[in-house]
């Protein structure tokens, strides 16, 4: 699970009040190219400047990128990575218009609240649950209760 969340605790080295660093990790050819096009009409609404800042091991960069003052002012982040951004103090509240938690579901959200206040909101998550078409199953031959009921079933 990731997401975009904003930078507080005066974290970000901004050298132009007009431009904003997003800090990220690269996707697919398809979810950079949605990226991109984000970016673009954001410059275009806003006039403001995206500057992109690519990690490669967020969970050992940005920490040192906040004790250096260097952090970007939004990023992406992993669920498993939001209590020790949240615990180190360096997350903004999303507040006012455009932060809706009713479009996702309550149980992806809540990776992302604190004492009732939102952080982040979800970009993407993983897959969780499986679906069969049991008609098939029964075609070749196969019991429903052969289905691994856990990952490491599963993955087995």
């Amino acid at each position: 699970m990731a997401t975009l969340v904003a930078c507080g605790g005066g974290g970000s080295s901004r050298s132009d009040e007009n431009t904003i660093t997003v800090g990220y990790w690269k996707g697919s050819d398809t979810e950079n190219a949605a990226f991109e096009e984000l970016i673009k009409n954001y410059e275009e609404e806003t006039g403001a400047t995206v500057k992109k800042k690519v990690y490669t091991d967020i969970t050992t960069q940005m920490p040192t990128d906040f004790a250096g003052g260097t952090a970007p002012d939004v990023f992406y982040i992993d669920s498993s990575f939001y209590p020790y951004l949240q615990q180190e103090g360096v997350l903004a509240p999303l507040t006012g218009e455009g932060y809706d938690s009713s479009e996702f579901y309550e149980s992806i959200v809540s990776a992302f609240e604190t004492d009732g206040q939102l952080y982040a909101l979800p970009k993407d998550v993983s897959t969780l649950a499986m679906y069969i078409n049991t008609d098939i199953f029964e075609k070749a031959g196969i019991s429903v209760d052969d289905v691994p009921t856990s990952y490491e079933d599963f993955m087995t």
